[in-house]
């Protein structure tokens, strides 16, 4: 029975899997259960209810879920709560109304509610919900969440960019790195010291702190902008953080940035809508850590990382091959050698590579695969390599990949579907010198014991040495080793560089491994960004299996370097992907080149000897 002298019970749709529900009954809610009478069918709901108003004397307030297979929208149903021996009913309006029921209900029943109290229905509301925010129907759930915050928050003054204002904020950007987690960038102008707290709020309802463990930076222009007006103030204005949230958040537009001081002043600013795409969520990270001071990693290891590790692990799960396309007739059926060459954006010079591979008879018996990270480009590279097949009589195989994959998901990918029993990784500017390379590497992998990764000596253009193995460079300033090559800018004829040896690590753009040895190592690795550390990563792994790595100066290519990404794109990326080899090697790099000592000087005997640089 309803309880005398209360208005009536009032339901609404809170998106198409939940209902609110304002009943007049007393209790705590913890013995609330509710029922769904839908299109002629009952049936009992998973109940949230909580006494809302001033002791509760509004009654009770009821979030339940309802089952999959009876998704109210677009039809209306009968809600029963029960509490104790009382109960109430009413409907929930079909979808042409939802919106306005639930404005209705929110404006009548807990419209006129104290600030602290409707917080606390919005959070209650969220909370009760949140599992709803996972699954299907999520985005319609988050709407009718977000138009619960909006009706019942305490709406602030906004906050201004003025000389004249003691406190300011402002937020330059937001961006989603997963369901749950955001990073935020702004700043925030506190003249007088009396700044409290600095509060997000998503457009579902959840408040999370802004400062409390924020990485805070100097931002020159807004403390010339402040000093102008003879205001000192904050010394370090900008702050960036990743927030965790407890509930998953999917609208872009709704962020709210709100600003309390100690004396009482609150006011609020509009956050920017949310940037969703991971390449570019991933491109500002990159660009945000020249924030970082200078003989520190503080950014990077408590901030940038932390999310960029949660996009890169996204983005490996997103890897997979659209479709595989046999190009050409003649196809080995038992190749000894895979040679996998992806390509990203260049796919001119896949016709470079094919007019020198046509001379070379090794390689139309071994399997040649290109992997195309550049699916968009598919049909423009398929109609090139057909033609190339038949000019060339060389007989080819195209794995497109569903989406861009960066450099180590393409070559995971392409191994992934090799037919020979060892893979050779090459770069789509590399170029053989001369025929044979291909065979001069397989006859040294052969015959060498316990090898893990081969690697040729590659060359510029001008004939000096672009790589000749790797090596690991302590860099004191920044407190990093970074990959060397050795001999690099010396003539290809240089007596040193000439010489087969073990060494720490090769480089990916021509890298020879068995196929078996590089899965169990588990391939490049997918953690850096855009081509960069993956190879000595990956070396460095075989090195803790029990294997060497070569370098053989017998098989020579030229190698054009860095021709699929710009020079800027891979700044962005160079410092982390530093910085995370070094945090995830530096004992073993420390091992390694104390085994193999300093990089090897010239011969004294040579014509060529100069002092190594």
């Amino acid at each position: 029975m309803t309880v005398p002298g209360r208005p009536g019970a009032r339901a609404a749709w809170l998106g198409s899997r939940a209902i609110v529900m304002t009943a007049p009954l007393d209790g705590n809610g913890a013995d609330a259960e509710a029922s769904l009478s839908l299109a002629g069918v009952d049936a009992e709901l998973e109940t949230a209810a909580t006494p809302y108003g001033e002791n509760g004397t509004g009654g009770l307030l009821v979030v339940a879920r309802v089952p999959a297979g009876m998704d109210g929208l677009g039809e209306e149903a009968k809600v029963t709560v029960r509490s104790g021996s009382e109960h109430a009913s009413a409907r929930a309006p079909e979808v042409a109304l939802g919106v306005a029921g639930l404005r209705g209900l929110l404006r009548n029943e807990l419209g006129a509610l104290d600030a602290d109290e409707r917080r606390r229905v919005i959070e209650f509301v969220l909370s009760a919900t949140a599992d709803g925010l996972r699954g299907p129907g999520a985005l319609n759930l988050a709407r009718g969440l977000g138009d619960i915050r909006e009706a019942l928050r305490e709406q602030l003054p906004r906050t201004g960019i003025s000389y004249d204002e003691p406190q300011a904020v402002q937020i330059d950007g937001i961006f989603a790195v997963d369901e749950n987690s955001f990073w935020v960038r702004g700043w925030v102008h506190d003249a007088d010291g009396t700044l409290h707290s600095l509060v997000a709020v998503s457009p579902e309802g959840e408040r999370v702190d802004l400062l409390d463990g924020a990485y805070r930076h100097a931002r020159l222009e807004t403390q010339e902008m402040y000093a102008a007006a003879g205001h000192s103030g904050t010394a370090r204005h900008g702050f960036m953080k990743l927030l965790s949230l407890a509930a998953p958040s999917h609208l872009a537009e709704g962020w709210v940035a709100e600003l309390r001081t100690t004396d009482g002043v609150a006011l609020e600013a509009a956050m920017p809508a949310v940037e969703r795409r991971a390449e570019r969520v991933r491109a500002h990270l990159l660009n945000d850590l020249t924030a970082e001071r200078p003989g520190e990693d503080e950014l990077v290891r408590e901030h940038v990382h932390p999310a960029i590790v949660r996009i890169q692990e996204q983005l490996a799960a997103e890897v997979a091959i659209d479709t595989v396309v046999e190009v050409g007739a003649d196809h080995p059926r038992s190749p000894e050698l895979t040679v996998i060459v992806p390509l990203y954006k260049r796919i001119d010079f896949v016709e470079h590579q094919i007019a020198h591979f046509a001379h070379d008879p090794e390689l139309a018996a071994a399997d040649l695969l290109y992997v195309l990270d550049s699916p968009e480009i598919a049909d423009n590279l398929l109609d090139s390599v057909h033609a190339l097949s038949v000019l060339h009589r060389i007989p080819m195989r195209v794995a497109v990949m569903a989406r861009n994959a960066g450099y180590s998901g393409a070559n995971n990918a392409g191994v992934s579907v090799a037919r020979g029993r060892r893979v050779v990784l090459l770069n789509s500017d590399v170029i053989p010198d001369r025929p044979g390379w291909l065979g001069k590497m397989s006859t040294f992998y052969e015959a060498t014991p316990n090898i893990g990764a081969l690697g040729p000596k590659l060359l510029y253009e001008d004939d000096s040495v672009q790589h000749a193995g790797l090596y690991f460079y302590p860099d004191p300033a920044a407190r990093v080793w970074r990959n060397h090559h050795y001999f690099k800018g010396m003539h290809r004829d240089f007596p040193s560089a000439n010489v087969a040896r073990v060494v720490p690590a090769v480089t990916a753009a021509c890298l020879m491994v068995d196929r078996d040895l590089y899965e169990q190592a588990g391939g490049l690795s997918h953690a850096y960004v855009q081509g960069g550390y993956e190879d000595s990563d990956l070396c460095l792994r075989l090195i803790e299996l029990g294997r060497q790595n070569w370098y053989m100066p017998g098989a020579e290519l030229y190698h054009l370097e860095a021709q699929s990404y710009t020079s800027e794109r891979r700044k962005l990326a160079g410092f982390y992907n530093v910085w995370l080899h070094t945090h995830r090697w530096n004992d073993r790099i420390q091992e390694v080149s104390k085994e193999h000592g300093p990089p090897p000087r010239p011969r004294k005997d040579s014509a060529l000897a100069e002092p190594w640089r």
